[in-house]
């Protein structure tokens, strides 16, 4: 697929019928998750194509790291916390630097990087959620036809 809509569509498409199946089957999900889970149906199918110069999710995130960085700044004056600076340019950096790093379909684009993916969300969030957005991710390797590429 070469336009961010289409992923996102795909994504969502199949993200919901996941979550559908995985609550009704399993009880996963709990009502207090859907911030997460919205956040995270957005974001996963759009998370592959940070590598690409063009990403309208890089684009966004380099903005909201700026933002972040702004009012991190702020509070650090009121409260000596640096932790929102640091957030703010950690995403500013990565959604700027990484199509520098890596080429657009390469290590991203794969299984691994889903894996790994999960993987961060798992340590933050919980394994059902991690497990919604390595689905995610893959939505976007299935609109791309990189069904079983692994790195």
């Amino acid at each position: 697929m070469n336009s961010w809509r289409n992923h996102l569509k795909l994504g969502i498409f199949l993200e919901f019928i996941f979550i559908s199946i995985m609550f009704f089957r399993f009880s996963w999900f709990q009502l207090n998750d859907i911030l997460y889970i919205v956040i995270i149906c957005i974001l996963s199918p759009l998370i592959m194509d940070i590598d690409h110069n063009q990403s309208k999710l890089g684009k966004t995130l380099n903005k909201l790291g700026l933002i972040t960085i702004t009012i991190g700044l702020v509070l650090y004056y009121y409260t000596e916390v640096l932790y929102l600076v640091i957030i703010g340019l950690l995403t500013s950096y990565i959604a700027l630097f990484a199509p520098s790093f890596v080429k657009h379909r390469g290590i991203i684009h794969s299984i691994f990087f889903c894996v790994v993916y999960g993987g961060i969300i798992y340590l933050s969030l919980g394994f059902e959620l991690a497990v919604l957005g390595f689905v995610g991710g893959y939505t976007h390797l299935l609109g791309d036809k990189l069904f079983f590429k692994v790195l």
